[in-house]
């Protein structure tokens, strides 16, 4: 980022944020995890009996919600429905082992995964990482009618196929920071 004082045109660097902003690249993965809605495909190598009950044929189709996958306790922890912010984070993920690491990258595919991954990925994470970092530098942020934050519970009544809706509105008063209401962000 370059500093404001300059020249009044404030320009962010996704790499300088990449970098610098562990905890808000942790945040985004989380947000990513719980509130991804599209589902995992995969064929099934050969006749495939579940449960002595269900007989998956050779080159069936399999689906699989990823609101499933980013919140089975076996991969993510007996706190996979909550949200944690640091989850993410390399010191964290670290403490994990290689087995533990290797399945939680596997899991986590809010883009999808191997060879049908979304092209869009980097661009979308650019674009959302450029718009919170403008706004979490530049406004102040409350509660609209100067009441507690209230965040709504995601919508799951319907199958999603891209991210969770929540289930109302977030009423959001902004107001420029101060010393920053002249900048202006590129």
């Amino acid at each position: 980022m370059t500093d404001p004082s300059d020249s009044g045109v404030v320009s962010l660097s996704y790499a300088l944020i990449k970098e610098k902003c562990p905890v808000f690249l942790s945040v985004y993965d989380e947000v990513l995890r719980l509130t991804s809605g599209i589902a995992t495909v995969r064929y099934t190598m050969q006749d495939t009996l579940i449960n002595d009950t269900w007989l998956l044929k050779k080159g069936a189709q399999v689906q699989m919600p990823t609101a499933y996958i980013h919140t089975d306790p076996s991969t993510w922890g007996a706190d996979a429905d909550q949200f944690d912010a640091e989850r993410f984070l390399e010191t964290k993920v670290k403490r994990l082992g290689r087995e533990e690491r290797v399945k939680r990258n596997a899991a986590f595919r809010p883009f999808g995964g191997g060879n049908v991954m979304c092209p869009g990925r980097y661009f979308t994470s650019h674009e959302v990482f450029g718009f919170v970092a403008t706004i979490l530098l530049g406004w102040d942020m409350e509660p609209s009618g100067g009441r507690e934050w209230k965040v709504p519970d995601m919508d799951r009544s319907k199958l999603p196929l891209t991210s969770l809706k929540p289930q109302g509105d977030v009423k959001v008063r902004l107001l420029r920071r101060g010393g920053w209401e002249k900048k202006v962000f590129e």
